[in-house]
């Protein structure tokens, strides 16, 4: 029954569209093109886990800080979808792990709450290899300020050395907010207050 239906739609549709010359019909020739901007393209490409396709956006010129609609980042949308490739180039790039959407929560509480452990994991990689790196320039800071001697050839002193001349200029040059850079590697912490 339902078939013969069917059958009987089409065939009124063909006689119709015979009959009026089928003059909805598109016109030949014109290339009708679709684009999308390259924030919309990197966040369906970390979604469908096209991680060829998310290097080449990147390598465009698509930025890894651009906002999803919920105002997290795109880390935020490597955690949702498990995506930990992508995840750990825009780590390297730059992406902060610490930005919190509009609900205030970070890239590793929506990993947790979608129970995505690799994501977790390179996220605590992540927060670990900070503190390392912030250590290592407070001993180092402690070395100098303690009179423990400066060794050139101590790691930490190397490290310290090198985070100074990236900045290219002496441990003296301030910024505009009067902020050396010795100061901004190698944050000094307040005193504990007395009990």
């Amino acid at each position: 029954m339902r078939c013969d239906q069917i059958k009987a739609y089409y065939e009124r549709e063909k006689a119709f569209q015979k009959r009026e010359g089928y003059v909805k019909k598109l016109k030949h020739g014109k290339n009708h093109r679709v684009r999308f901007n390259l924030a919309d393209m990197i966040q369906d490409a970390i979604i469908r886990h096209d991680d060829k396709e998310v290097l080449r956006l990147l390598k465009d010129g698509a930025d890894p800080h651009t906002l999803v609609s919920s105002g997290g980042s795109l880390l935020h949308l490597c955690a949702r979808y498990d995506n930990a490739f992508a995840a750990e180039i825009l780590i390297d790039r730059g992406v902060n792990v610490n930005h919190q959407d509009e609900d205030f929560w970070t890239s590793m509480h929506v990993a947790c709450a979608c129970d995505n452990p690799d994501i977790v994991l390179l996220l605590l990689l992540t927060a670990l290899r900070v503190i390392e790196t912030k250590s290592e320039a407070s001993a180092a800071l402690s070395s100098l300020e303690f009179g423990t001697g400066h060794n050139p050839h101590d790691a930490s002193s190397r490290g310290l050395q090198e985070g100074l001349e990236r900045k290219s200029c002496g441990d003296q040059a301030e910024d505009s907010g009067g902020v050396t850079p010795l100061a901004e590697l190698c944050p000094v912490k307040e005193p504990m207050p007395k009990q």
